[in-house]
C-alpha cells in the first residue's frame, strides 16, 4: 500500500510539472506573439526577441523530454514490480498445492493404521473366546470326575473373565477418550487451516484486484478510486468482525468440552466413593443379621456371590471361596438372606455396581 501510494504522488507531481511546463511555453508564446504584432522600431531589437523565443523554446522542450523520460521510466519500474508480484503468487500457490497432498497422504496413513488396529483388537478378541469356550468344554467333560477341583477353576476362570471384562472397558474409555481428544485436535487444526486459506486467498485476490485497478485506471478515475477503497475496508471490517466471531466461537466450543469432561470426571469420582460407602453399609447390615455359629476361629472369612433387583432384595447367593467351615460358610449365606433387602443406592449408575457383586465377609476382620 505504502509502495502504491508513492508511485500515485510521484505520477500526479510529473503531471503538474508537465502542465506548468506547458502553460510557461504558452505564455511566451503569447508574449512573443505580442511581440511580432508590434511595430518593428529597430533591426536590433527584433534580432535579439526571436534569438530569445528560440532558446526559451528550446530549454522548454528539453525539460519536457527530460520530464517525459522520467516519467516512463517510472511506469517500467512500476510494471517490472507487478510482474515480480504475480510469479511470487504464483510460487505461494504452487507450494499451497503441495502441503495440501502431503496432508492428505498423512490422513490416509492414518486412517489404514486405525484399521488394521482395530481388525488386530477384533482378532484377539475372538481369540480369546474361542479359547474361553474349549476351556467350558473340557471342564464340563471333566466335572463328574473333579468336582473339588472344577469349582476352583470355575472360581479362577470368573475372577479371569471379571478382570478381563474390567480390561476391556477401561482400553475401551482410553481409546474413547484418545479418539475425542484426536477429534478435536482434528477440528481445530481444520478451522485453522481454513482461516489461514481463506487470508491467503482474500490476499491473493485483493492483490490481483489491485493490479488490474492499477492497469485499467487513470487519473481521471481518482474520485472513483477513492469510492472502491472506501468500500473495500468497509468489506475488510465486516470480513473482520465474522472472523472474531467464529474465534469466540470456537473459544466457547473448547471452554464446554473442557467442562464436560470434567463433569464426567467429577461424576466417576463420585460414583467409586458412594460405592466403597454402600459396601461398608452393607456389610454392616450383613453383619448385624449374623447369628455367631459355634467356636468361630478369629479370622475366618469367605467369598460370597450376590445378586440384587433393583430394589435391593436378594435374588441369589452362593459361595466363591469357603472359610473351610461349613456352618461358618452357612452362617454368612444365611446373614445375607435374613439381611434381605439390602441398602442400595438410589442413583441408577451406582446401583449397576451391586446388581451382582462379590462379598468378602469376614466379621472379626476390619474395614
Amino acid at each position: 500500500m505504502q509502495f502504491r501510494e508513492q508511485r500515485r504522488k510521484e505520477a500526479v507531481t510529473a503531471i503538474f510539472q508537465a502542465i506548468l511546463l506547458h502553460l510557461a511555453a504558452g505564455a511566451v508564446l503569447v508574449v512573443s506573439f505580442s511581440n511580432v504584432m508590434q511595430p518593428q522600431k529597430s533591426e536590433s531589437k527584433q534580432v535579439n526577441v526571436v534569438q530569445a523565443l528560440v532558446l526559451d523554446h528550446d530549454r522548454l522542450t528539453a525539460e519536457m523530454e527530460k520530464k517525459t523520460e522520467e516519467m516512463r521510466q517510472r511506469e517500467e519500474e512500476r510494471l517490472e514490480a507487478l510482474r515480480q508480484a504475480r510469479e511470487e503468487e504464483a510460487a505461494k500457490r504452487a507450494e499451497e498445492k503441495a502441503r495440501l497432498e502431503e496432508e492428505e497422504e498423512k490422513r490416509a496413513a492414518e486412517a489404514k493404521r486405525e484399521a488394521e488396529e482395530k481388525a488386530r483388537l477384533e482378532e484377539e478378541k475372538r481369540a480369546a473366546e474361542a479359547k474361553r469356550e474349549a476351556e467350558e468344554k473340557a471342564r464340563q467333560a471333566r466335572e463328574e470326575e473333579e468336582k473339588r477341583l472344577a469349582a476352583e477353576r470355575k472360581r479362577l476362570e470368573e475372577e479371569k473373565r471379571a478382570a478381563e471384562a474390567k480390561r476391556e472397558a477401561e482400553e475401551k474409555a482410553r481409546q474413547t477418550k484418545e479418539a475425542e481428544e484426536k477429534r478435536l485436535a482434528a477440528e481445530r487444526k481444520r478451522l485453522e487451516e481454513e482461516k489461514k486459506r481463506a487470508e491467503a486467498e482474500r490476499k491473493a485476490e485483493e492483490a490481483a484486484r489491485k493490479a488490474r485497478e492499477e492497469e485499467e485506471k487513470r487519473l481521471a478515475a481518482e474520485r472513483k478510486r477513492l469510492e472502491e477503497e472506501k468500500k473495500r475496508a468497509e468489506a475488510e471490517a465486516r470480513r473482520q468482525a465474522e472472523a472474531r466471531r467464529r474465534a469466540e466461537e470456537l473459544k466457547r466450543l473448547a471452554e464446554n468440552l473442557q467442562r464436560e469432561a470434567r463433569t464426567r470426571e467429577i461424576r466417576a469420582h463420585e460414583v467409586t466413593v458412594m460405592t466403597a460407602e454402600y459396601g461398608q453399609r452393607i456389610k454392616a447390615h450383613v453383619q448385624s443379621h449374623w447369628f455367631l455359629p459355634n467356636r468361630p476361629r478369629r479370622g475366618m472369612e469367605c467369598l460370597l456371590s450376590i445378586t440384587l433387583d433393583e430394589t435391593g432384595v436378594v435374588t441369589s447367593v452362593r459361595i466363591l471361596r469357603s472359610s473351610g467351615d461349613r456352618g461358618f460358610d452357612r452362617s454368612a449365606v444365611a446373614a445375607v438372606r435374613r439381611a434381605s433387602p439390602l441398602p442400595v443406592p438410589s442413583a441408577p449408575d451406582v446401583m449397576a455396581q451391586f446388581r451382582a457383586f462379590n462379598f468378602r465377609f469376614c466379621p472379626s476382620c476390619g474395614a
